[in-house]
């Protein structure tokens, strides 16, 4: 069983909001990574630097959307995450869709297939 400590949003008293803090947070011991691609587009936006960072220890991988403000929840398209290139770069995982709702959820879908078939 594979433990993962999730990347967070842009938040005053959240820790892990960044790669350096996630994996100084991390470091020794045996916890893998949840990375959540909408939290990393409120902090650093850094995608190909987080995606390699925690490559092998990423377990879990949440998608949402949002502009980069604060965490919308949006569907897949709708904020501004460059997804053809991140989709692309991510590991057949388990994704998690955290999106308002059943609409949401059906648009970001479609979203996902469009952009990235092959991955699924």
């Amino acid at each position: 069983m594979a433990f993962g400590v999730e990347s967070m949003p842009n938040f005053p008293i959240l820790d892990a909001q960044t790669p350096e803090s996630l994996d100084e947070l991390i470091e020794g011991i045996d916890f893998r990574v949840t990375f959540d691609v909408g939290h990393l587009n409120t902090t650093t936006r850094d995608f190909d630097s987080f995606i390699e960072t925690f490559r092998e220890r990423i377990v879990h991988i949440h998608l949402h959307d949002n502009f980069g403000k604060r965490n919308e929840h949006l569907a897949l398209g709708e904020g501004n995450i460059p997804w053809e290139r991140v989709l692309q770069r991510l590991s057949p995982k388990t994704w998690a869709l955290e999106v308002e709702g059943l609409k949401e959820a059906e648009l970001s879908l479609k979203f996902i297939k469009e952009k990235a078939g092959e991955l699924l």
